[in-house]
């Protein structure tokens, strides 16, 4: 009897060690993400999220989203300190790619046919489809209060260029590692003559305002604006 006993709990041994093991892994998860061994650095044409996840990603959702990102981190043996690779998993079919960048939360420069900012909390940045954000209740609008909306037209690869720092194609960069940004001069030069270029627009703007504040007889307002535009 005792023989029968132990033959018994062996089984149920066997049986419960590899469960366990695909668990500890995430890859039995109730949850719509998963992950994958082999990463997809392309991506088809279409709009796309480029941002923080945390920004998106539904507050019921962003647990699983976490667990499944550690999840996946192991399961290829990196580190996210480590910056040097792009990861993906899935929500359910849709692949989300994602990086962390170099010194974690900050705002950080896109160069390229399409520029502008990212703002960064959670230490991560991704690229999602805004078909699939949208399906979480998010606007366009909401989406460009801290990341960014781009466009490719063809299908991209995207590539670590180097440490925190990625390029999409040939469309745009984002760097979150200015000291190890290859086109480190070409990119001030575009963001000083983006700067000018917003300064221009702003004081247009303000010539506006100040056109509309002398028709309504609001001259402090308008000593204000004069000494802005002179500067």
């Amino acid at each position: 009897m005792v023989l029968i006993k132990s033959q018994f709990f062996d089984v149920i041994d066997l049986i419960i060690d590899p469960i366990s093991r695909f668990l500890e892994l995430g890859l039995m998860s109730s949850s719509k993400f998963s992950a994958r061994e082999q990463i997809d650095a392309q991506v088809p044409a279409g709009q796309y999220y480029l941002g923080d996840p945390c920004y998106v990603v539904p507050n019921d959702d962003w647990t699983d989203f976490c667990q499944i990102i550690q999840d996946q981190i192991t399961y290829i043996d990196k580190s996210c300190n480590d910056h040097s690779s792009l990861q993906a998993i899935y929500y359910q079919d849709t692949k989300i790619i994602f990086w962390c960048t170099a010194y974690g939360d900050g705002k950080y420069p896109v160069y390229g046919e399409q520029n502008g900012f990212c703002s960064v909390d959670a230490g991560l940045l991704s690229l999602i489809p805004v078909n699939q954000v949208l399906t979480w209740k998010n606007s366009i609008s909401e989406m460009k209060k801290f990341a960014m909306v781009i466009k490719l037209d063809h299908t991209v690869t995207l590539e670590m260029t180097s440490l925190g720092n990625v390029s999409i194609g040939d469309d745009c960069d984002i760097i979150t590692n200015q000291r190890e940004d290859p086109d480190r001069e070409e990119h001030l030069e575009q963001t000083i003559q983006r700067t000018s270029r917003d300064l221009l627009e702003a004081k247009l703007l303000l010539s506006k305002c100040k056109k509309a504040i002398n028709q309504n007889n609001h001259p402090e307002l308008s000593v204000e604006i004069n000494q802005f535009l002179q500067n």
